[in-house]
């Protein structure tokens, strides 16, 4: 698990055959009270066969009273072997693009099909909540969510890093740029392209040089008065409700997972500013900070992207998140 940080499970074993030598006690965690009794079943059968060279299995003993059921009432098979025709041999890429056809028509097939037992003992159909899927890493992820959207399955990525790397945290930086210097061309430019104005580079070109007095520059301007009034609260609700962002992100936008991370750094920067009272430029250059940090290190919870609906959805998440989670 730790092999990313230089970890060597042949220097754990050695550790634990010295301090066992002398007089050190193994204790062995051997009870699941998680998962299914079948589903344990199966990967103390794969494990059995996986390991070798000195590294050692032992079957784990489920305790959980659950189960999984078709939607004909007969036992979910825990794990599925896909048969996938090929005249050659295949690439991972068309081996990732079969795996993961397979796992949005499973999905298709179980929402609403299947029964779930609730916690009071209730059955109710499978509904999106009921389901997780777990990628390998990020980019895998975004790739099932793409997948389950393009067939209207409600979706949503749990716990994602990328906050501040995002493309809209990056408008949001934008934002702020011309905010602070609305006078400043090339700021306008990047601004206009910003979501928060939404303009194609065609109609950049028609607009021209504009005058102080347009409803573009004069909105910029209004907001200015408010970043130098330190009026921080109605700053960020004015270009929420004054820029559209909320209406064209709800209705033209795949998800919601812009306009969540939008409002998400709206209200970070607000505690930041209400804890600092820093002014709109002293504000700008701390958010550029948090940026670059951001792309160093990457483990930073403000960094980490709220799930982006309350709505049933399933949840998508890296088997690094699921960590601890039942």
């Amino acid at each position: 698990i730790y092999g990313f940080r230089g970890a060597d499970v042949y220097t754990y074993l050695r550790a634990r055959e010295e301090l066992c030598s002398n007089g050190g006690q193994l204790v062995r965690l051997g009870d699941n009270y998680r998962s299914a009794s079948e589903l344990v079943d199966a990967y103390n059968r794969i494990f059995d066969d996986f390991f070798t060279e000195g590294i050692d299995y032992d079957p784990v003993d489920a305790k959980a009273d659950v189960s999984a059921t078709t939607a004909d009432g007969e036992p979910a098979s825990p794990i599925v072997v896909l048969d996938i025709d090929s005249p050659g041999k295949l690439s991972s890429a068309e081996l990732k693009r079969a795996a993961l056809e397979a796992l949005v028509a499973e999905l298709q097939s179980t929402i609403g099909g299947g029964l779930v037992v609730s916690k009071d003992g209730e059955q109710h159909p499978v509904g999106p909540g009921d389901c997780f899927v777990l990628t390998r890493g990020t980019a895998e992820a975004h790739d099932v969510a793409d997948a389950l959207r393009a067939r209207s399955i409600p979706c949503a990525l749990f716990q994602q890093e990328g906050l501040l790397t995002s493309p809209e945290a990056g408008e949001v930086r934008d934002l702020l740029a011309v905010i602070a210097n609305p006078g400043d061309r090339s700021a306008r430019l990047k601004a206009w392209r910003t979501r928060f104005f939404a303009l194609e580079l065609d109609e950049l070109g028609e607009l021209g040089p504009l005058e102080d007095q347009h409803p573009l520059v004069a909105r910029l301007y209004d907001w200015n008065e408010l970043a130098d009034r330190l009026d921080y609260e109605r700053l960020f609700s004015s270009i929420a409700d004054d820029s559209g962002v909320i209406e064209r992100e709800l209705l033209l936008a795949p998800s919601e997972r812009a306009l969540t991370n939008i409002l998400h750094l709206f209200e970070l920067l607000l505690a930041e500013v209400i804890s600092s009272r820093c002014d709109i430029h002293e504000l700008l250059v701390r958010y550029r900070r948090w940026i670059a940090d951001a792309e160093l290190v990457s483990s930073q919870d403000r960094n980490l992207q709220r799930l982006e609906s309350d709505r049933s959805a399933v949840q998508i998440m890296t088997v690094h998140k699921s960590k601890g989670l039942e």
